[in-house]
């Protein structure tokens, strides 16, 4: 009886089978790892992304954030200049509103002491006239006297002694020679006087008062 010829060993075959199924089944899984690893690459880049976007909109908030504050400073000075200008504006209205209500009893009497060579006003009111002084037009000769208080009754006095005594020596010089050649001149030793006072009330507003006379 002749020997028939075998084929595969079925053991082989199924183990071929499940080396074949494991090849399939490690190829599926390397698949889907380059595909994970593939997804997270870009995940990553998604969040670089987004962070970027991110620190972005934080730089904007700031920018925002310091332009607020500028702003708000900004309007808290422009709003303390106004306190300030407004509380000048009161200020200013009191105390125009107390000038046009204050008193000023203020008057002046002229009198000129040609022996002392003086120029006096005196003040004849009730009030006190603060940072009088006076400027004086003695025949073209400008006098101006020092700034002062001047209650009632009190004098601002200033000496003209140096411009008289000058007048009336060229009036006596004037005379000799006029009666060396035989004619009487009798002239004038006076001398023309303008003045103009000014002074202030206790509040600060300011008065003057000016006339013409001789000395």
């Amino acid at each position: 009886m002749s020997e028939q010829p075998q084929g595969p060993d079925v053991v082989e075959i199924i183990g071929a089978g499940i080396a074949a199924v494991g090849v399939v089944a490690a190829w599926i899984r390397a698949g889907k790892s380059n595909a994970t690893a593939a997804n997270a690459v870009e995940v990553a880049k998604s969040a670089r992304t987004t962070a970027t976007k991110a620190n972005g909109i934080a730089e904007e908030a700031n920018d925002l954030a310091r332009g607020a504050n500028s702003i708000s400073e900004k309007s808290a000075a422009a709003a303390e200049a106004s306190a300030k200008d407004a509380k000048r504006s009161a200020d200013i209205a009191e105390r125009v509103e107390g000038r046009q209500i204050e008193r000023n009893n203020v008057a002046w009497k002229i009198a000129s002491k040609s022996a002392a060579g003086n120029w006096v006003a005196t003040n004849t009111g009730l009030d006190t006239a603060y940072d009088a002084h006076v400027v004086l037009d003695v025949d073209g000769h400008r006098i101006v006297s020092e700034s002062t208080s001047v209650q009632g009754g009190e004098d601002i006095v200033v000496d003209i002694s140096a411009i008289t005594k000058a007048k009336a020596l060229r009036n006596r010089d004037t005379q000799q020679q006029m009666r060396a050649i035989g004619v009487n001149y009798y002239g004038s030793s006076s001398v023309g006087v303008k003045h103009l006072i000014t002074w202030r009330t206790e509040q600060g507003s300011w008065h003057t008062k000016g006339h013409e006379e001789k000395a």
